[in-house]
């Protein structure tokens, strides 16, 4: 689940909201957009949804003037938020915004018709788009790339662990889209000789999963959705390496993340949107691909399993957390 933007990342997303075309939105109606995320308005685009906002507003578009904003989160159960998936396309909004894989197969199941504007990590491999050239069906937006982000992981994880042959994909089902999500991760650890155990946890305690693995002699786990404080303090306790997605599970206790860097991707997906919104197609609207990426590490947490901070993995983090 994506974190909170620092402020300065907000600051910079108004700056380049304002300096974005300084046309007006479509006289003359009210559009409806919908909002789908899992957890709520706070953690959607780690609050970027208010972004997102800003930079529709330097396009023309204000919230009760010609902007109707549905939001619809859910942070308790994939059903939930499918069910909210189909009660926006039965409000038949004009586009509905929505944030990874999982929200995103949630729109797809509840419309093919309504425009669906997105980030997600590869559009082609979770059959949202043909190509990202040219998606042919109703979801566009930002391809994040996640096949490059496991990559670098790997890598990353390699120099911290050089005789490492065994890692651990640790995920809470039902996820739906967990699959999708593994699929780089597993390629990536292919690539480098290192072979993958998909393994499955609880939604409370952990003890028994961190038993397993260590039964298994595995000390590093790539992580699939969310894990909670308590997780991350019983994973560092029991010596095993959580690799997350997020740079905010990092600053609660995992060892390190390596992800796209999304500080401009609500001006971006407001761009898109207003494309859309303008009459553009879909299926004929290229992804757009991230192409920097943020690496987070935890030293204290590295320092507890045994891992020292050369100057080879200092020089590759934009971030050290102490």
């Amino acid at each position: 689940m994506a974190g909170r933007f620092p402020r300065r990342d907000f600051l910079a997303a108004l700056i380049a909201g304002a300096s974005l075309p300084a046309w007006s939105a479509p006289p003359g109606r009210t559009f409806r957009v919908g909002f789908l995320g899992i957890g709520d308005a706070d953690t959607f685009f780690g609050g970027g949804g208010r972004q997102i906002l800003a930079a529709l507003a330097a396009l023309g578009y204000a919230r009760g003037r010609n902007l109707e904003l549905v939001e619809c989160y859910e942070k308790e159960s994939p059903e939930k938020l499918f069910a909210c998936a189909r009660k926006l396309a039965a409000l038949r909004v004009d586009a509905i915004v929505t944030e990874g894989t999982t929200s995103t197969l949630a729109a797809r199941d509840a419309t093919r018709a309504i425009p669906i504007v997105t980030t997600v990590g590869d559009p082609v491999t979770a059959g949202f788009a043909a190509s990202l050239r040219r998606p042919g069906g109703n979801i566009t937006g930002i391809a994040q790339n996640r096949a490059e982000t496991a990559r670098k992981q790997i890598e990353l994880l390699r120099i911290m662990r050089p005789r490492l042959a065994d890692i651990a994909i640790l995920w809470e089902p039902p996820f739906p889209g967990a699959d999708i999500l593994m699929r780089p991760i597993v390629e990536a650890a292919r690539e480098a000789s290192i072979a993958t155990h998909e393994i499955t946890r609880g939604s409370s305690d952990l003890a028994p999963t961190l038993a397993r693995m260590r039964s298994l002699h595995l000390e590093a786990a790539f992580l699939v959705g969310g894990l909670d404080q308590s997780g991350l303090d019983a994973a560092r306790a029991a010596r095993v390496a959580i690799i997350s997605p997020s740079k905010d599970d990092v600053e609660a206790g995992a060892l390190f993340a390596v992800e796209p860097d999304t500080s401009d991707a609500p001006v971006q997906l407001a761009s898109i949107l207003d494309k859309v919104l303008r009459g553009a197609n879909p299926a004929e609207m290229p992804f757009q691909s991230a192409t920097r990426y943020l690496t987070v590490i935890n030293a204290r947490t590295a320092e507890a399993l045994g891992i020292r901070m050369t100057p080879d993995l200092l020089i590759r983090a934009e971030r050290i957390i102490r």
